[in-house]
C-alpha cells in the first residue's frame, strides 16, 4: 500500500516542492512535510488501517494520515455485500496485503528493492524492541544483582554472625562433651560410692541387727548379772562380815603370834644363855665320885623343855658308864 512512500523524504520547506517538480528525480519518489495528522471520518462498521500503524515520529503523523486514509483493515476476503457497501475510493486491505474495492482486487506480491529492507526495519524493529526489553531486563536483573549483592552482603555478615556462632557453640558444645563427661564420672562415682555405702549400710543393718540381738541378750545376761551381783553383794556382804570376824580373830591371832613371837625371841635368847650356860657347866661340871681317883664328867648333849640327854663320863679305872636322864 505505502511501497515508495516507505523510501519519502521529509522536505523541510515546502517552497522546494516547485523546484523538485521543475527538477524531479529520475526514479519513483515520494516526499513529506512534517505536521501531526488528522484522524479521518471513519465509515460505519470498518476499522482504519491507520488505527493499525504507529509512526515513530509524531511529526510524521500528518503524512501517514493522508496516505492511508480511505483504507480500511479487513480478515482474509471480504464478502461482495461488505465491498458494495464501501464509499467511492475507499479501499479494504488484508493481513496479505490484499487490496479490495467496490469494483477491483490487487493481490499484494513483496517488491524486491522494499523486501529485503522491510525485513530488516521489521528485524530491526523487532531488535529494538528485544533490545528495549533486554535493557529492561538488564536493568531489573542490574536492580535484582544490587539487591542480591546487597543480601549477599548482609547474608557474608550474617555468615560470619553464623561462623562465629558456630564456633561458640562448637566451643561450648566441647565444654558441655568435657562436662558431661566429668558428670557421667562423677555419676559412675557416685553410683560406685552408692553400691558401697549401700553394702556398707546393708552390713551396719546387719551389725545393728546383731548388736540388737547381742544387746537383748546382754540385757538379759545383765538382768542375770544383776541377780548375781545382788546375791555376790549378799554374799559380800557376809563375806565381809566374815572378813571382820576374821580379821578380828586375824589379829589376835598376829597379836597372840606376836606375844609367841616374843616368847620365842625371848626363849631362844634364854636358850642362848642356857647354852652359854651349859657350855659353862660343860667346861666346870666334874666331880669326884667316892672310890674314883679321877673326876667323873657330866655330858649333855641335848637340852629340851623338860629333859635334858646326856650322858656321864666316869673314870676308866672302874669302866663303868651309866646314861644321865634328867627332867
Amino acid at each position: 500500500m505505502l511501497r515508495e512512500r516507505l523510501h519519502a523524504l521529509e522536505l523541510a520547506d515546502r517552497s522546494q516542492l516547485a523546484r523538485l517538480i521543475a527538477d524531479r528525480p529520475p526514479v519513483k519518489a515520494s516526499v513529506f512535510g512534517r505536521g501531526e495528522g488528522v484522524p479521518a471520518a471513519a465509515a460505519a462498521g470498518l476499522l482504519p488501517l491507520a488505527s493499525k500503524v504507529r509512526a515513530a515520529d509524531p511529526a510524521a503523523g500528518g503524512a501517514l494520515a493522508d496516505w492511508l486514509a480511505g483504507a480500511y483493515a479487513v480478515e482474509g476476503m471480504p464478502e461482495e455485500a461488505a465491498r458494495n457497501a464501501l464509499p467511492a475510493g475507499a479501499v479494504l486491505v488484508n493481513r496479505e496485503g490484499h487490496q479490495f474495492t467496490r469494483h477491483t482486487a490487487s493481490f499484494h506480491a513483496p517488491d524486491p528493492a522494499d523486501a529485503g529492507l522491510l525485513e530488516r526495519q521489521a528485524e530491526i524493529e523487532a531488535l529494538e524492541a528485544r533490545c528495549g526489553e533486554l535493557e529492561a531486563k538488564l536493568a531489573g536483573e542490574h536492580a535484582n544483582a544490587k539487591h542480591m549483592e546487597d543480601a549477599a552482603a548482609a547474608q557474608r555478615s550474617e555468615l560470619e554472625s553464623l561462623r562465629a556462632a558456630i564456633a561458640e557453640r562448637q566451643t561450648e558444645l566441647h565444654d558441655a562433651k568435657i562436662e558431661h563427661l566429668i558428670l557421667a564420672q562423677a555419676d559412675e562415682r557416685y553410683r560406685e560410692r552408692s553400691a558401697q555405702i549401700g553394702a556398707g549400710l546393708q552390713e551396719m543393718a546387719n551389725e545393728a541387727q546383731a548388736a540388737r540381738s547381742a544387746l537383748a541378750d546382754s540385757r538379759s545376761s545383765l538382768r542375770g548379772a544383776e541377780a548375781e551381783i545382788g546375791a555376790a553383794r549378799a554374799q559380800l556382804a557376809s563375806a565381809e562380815s566374815q572378813h571382820a570376824a576374821a580379821q578380828g580373830a586375824l589379829d589376835e591371832r598376829r597379836r597372840a603370834a606376836q606375844q609367841a613371837a616374843d616368847e620365842a625371841r625371848d626363849a631362844a635368847f634364854g636358850e642362848r644363855e642356857c647354852g652359854s650356860k651349859i657350855a659353862d657347866l660343860d667346861r666346870s661340871v666334874q666331880f669326884y665320885l667316892e672310890g674314883y681317883g679321877q673326876p667323873t664328867e657330866v655330858v649333855v648333849n641335848k637340852i629340851d623343855k623338860d629333859r635334858i640327854v646326856g650322858y656321864i663320863s666316869v673314870p676308866k679305872a672302874k669302866e663303868t658308864r651309866e646314861p644321865m636322864k634328867s627332867s
